[in-house]
């Protein structure tokens, strides 16, 4: 996935301070005075060990080096994509997809960022400690598969897409939202831990959700929409794919977590069927 190879070439204090001079070391995060709303009191705050950035001021509200680089400039997120990369001399790979296609890949990869900081958020801790203690997932694996969390609220994810300049329609057709009758999006993933499913070329192509409760069915999964059919979907594939390779062998095994267990105990040729239901 190409923003997250971006990210890992990128420091966001680096990033940051270009814009903001007051921005000063605070024990193991840096404050500033928030540039997006006026305030006396440092209320912005960046996080070096998640790389990512939130106001307890005014705005409430927080993300990651693209998503402060979208806010502040104004721009969209292919715009910000562009920006970063062209600091860092690294450059954007083209698709060859129509124009829906890449705004679906351009959605999954704001909301992929989106679930996994809030993950890593304090508001995620308590997830954190259900995967790691309760699960057994540890957190180079939560890292490495990019694992994430949604909000209980179930506007703030579209909330937050509707800020990065997706429009309504966009939204609606990504897969990861639910029209109520006045017309409403609202995340299908309200508070449940988030698996993205990425393609083996680093694409995310939709979502896998698990309820941290008995509320509701255990896991559910985006919708089909014109990148994403479970039915022809491996989860891990992005991760196994050198492994398979190596080794001459794939094993099939039956879901996430089975893919996460095997990945961390060194397996690493291991993939899930997504299935047809």
């Amino acid at each position: 996935m190409f923003s997250k190879t971006l990210k890992d070439s990128l420091d966001i204090i680096e990033v940051a301070s270009r814009y903001l001079p007051d921005l000063k070391s605070a024990g193991r995060t840096y404050k500033s005075n928030c540039p997006f709303h006026e305030e006396r009191t440092p209320s912005f705050v960046i996080f070096p060990e998640t790389q990512s950035w939130r106001c307890f001021g005014a705005c409430v509200e927080g993300g990651d080096v693209i998503s402060f680089v979208m806010k502040i400039e104004k721009i969209d997120f292919q715009q910000a994509i562009k920006l970063l990369a062209d600091s860092v001399g690294i450059e954007v790979p083209r698709y060859n997809n129509d124009n829906v296609n890449v705004e679906l890949y351009n959605i999954n990869e704001s909301a992929y960022n989106f679930f996994h900081n809030f993950l890593l958020s304090e508001n995620g801790l308590a997830a954190r400690n259900y995967m790691i203690n309760n699960r057994g997932v540890d957190h180079d694996t939560i890292m490495k598969f990019g694992l994430g969390l949604s909000p209980s609220d179930n506007r703030q994810l579209p909330r937050y897409l509707e800020n990065l300049g997706f429009s309504n329609k966009q939204i609606s057709e990504s897969g990861l939202v639910f029209i109520r009758e006045d017309g409403i999006p609202k995340d299908i993933f309200a508070g449940r831990i988030v698996f993205p499913i990425i393609d083996s070329k680093g694409k995310v192509l939709g979502f896998g959700g698990r309820t941290l409760n008995d509320n509701g069915p255990k896991y559910i999964n985006s919708s089909k929409t014109k990148i994403f059919d479970k039915s022809s979907s491996l989860y891990g594939i992005n991760l196994a794919k050198e492994g398979i390779a190596d080794s001459g062998k794939v094993v099939l095994v039956e879901g996430y977590m089975d893919v996460l267990t095997a990945h961390q105990y060194g397996y690493d040729n291991v993939v899930a069927c997504m299935g047809t239901a």
